[in-house]
């Protein structure tokens, strides 16, 4: 493995984030398998790797700044920038931090909440994107929660706040707030107390997956309990004014996600809507995506419905009658 000075050489002749990234993937590959303790007696898979932050990979005081920057600005595609100021951190966090500001100037400048998500989740690792409030972010290690809190400090607040209420997507708007949660508490607070309620609870009706309505009283509740608890409220209110049973769905799945108490509490007015509706299909579709958000409630929610509904659910829709452990 070459070290020092003369890899940074190397760093500095490159041109492209695609190449940085690919520059930075071969060393930490080459790093993970030349620090391997091996021992001939021993199964590959407990060999135990060594501490790679004690491998000397960089001279940091020869890293050209000025042209990582360079490389930065000339791309407009935010996951790919994101990846490559992960790689950045990964190899030399105190030269990822220099170029932070390049970073957030980029998201202030993108057109949507999308682009922010995606460079978001590059910098803050993969397996972000496919997890859920429910489950551990994969950011232990100390200096991406740093650098994601520098980030978070450093963001237009408010050019965010705009983003948020002009997306669609809500699975957007609550990673990106969950993220925000996690490294900057002060900015995601400012950034929840100027959600619109109504907004929100207008966009329940729009997402196809309620899980990410879910999601977001969630992470609002660890923001800003007060705030959720409005929202929650509005959902209830909509809820109880519509007779769109798709929305009905989508609204009702969302807050069994987020509370099966408050649920089981709502579940009769549910029930009406369910036994006054003259389309069975759409009984099938919302009861679908109550069950996609909380199995338990189904049992009970199958009992208050009619006998009508109930011959055609288990024709139809029998596999979303089936509670855990069935």
């Amino acid at each position: 493995m070459i070290y020092g000075a003369s890899l940074a050489e190397k760093l500095n002749k490159l041109e492209s984030i695609r190449e940085v990234v690919h520059f930075i993937d071969e060393l930490e590959s080459e790093a993970f398998y030349t620090s391997k303790i091996f021992d001939p007696a021993m199964h590959p898979a407990f060999q135990k790797p060594i501490d790679l932050d004690e491998l000397p990979l960089l001279d940091e005081a020869h890293i050209d700044i000025k042209n990582l920057e360079k490389i930065a600005k000339k791309s407009n595609n935010h996951r790919e920038i994101g990846k490559f100021f992960a790689k950045i951190n990964n190899l030399s966090p105190s030269t990822a931090e220099k170029l932070v500001q390049i970073v957030c100037s980029k998201m202030d400048a993108s057109r949507s909440l999308r682009e922010v998500s995606q460079c978001l989740h590059s910098i803050i690792g993969r397996n972000h994107a496919e997890s859920t409030i429910n489950s551990p972010l994969n950011i232990h290690d100390y200096r991406t929660i740093r650098l994601a809190s520098l980030i978070a400090h450093k963001l237009d607040a408010r050019k965010l706040e705009k983003k948020i209420a002009q997306s669609n997507r809500v699975r957007d708007i609550w990673e990106c707030l969950h993220i925000l949660e996690i490294s900057g508490e002060t900015v995601a607070k400012q950034v929840v107390d100027n959600l619109g309620i109504a907004t929100i609870a207008e966009k329940a009706g729009k997402t196809f997956n309620p899980h990410n309505i879910g999601n977001l009283l969630k992470t609002l509740q660890k923001i800003s309990p007060q705030k959720c608890n409005l929202i929650l409220q509005a959902l209830i209110e909509k809820l109880r004014n519509t007779t769109n049973l798709n929305y009905t769905g989508n609204c009702y799945g969302a807050i069994a996600n987020y509370s099966t108490e408050v649920a089981l509490e709502l579940l009769p007015l549910i029930a009406e809507k369910m036994n006054h509706s003259n389309s069975l299909k759409e009984v099938g579709v919302c009861l679908r995506k109550i069950s996609w958000s909380n199995r338990k409630i189904i049992p009970e929610l199958f009992m208050t419905l009619d006998s009508e509904k109930q011959d055609y659910l288990q024709k139809k829709y029998s596999r979303y009658l089936k509670i855990p452990g069935e």
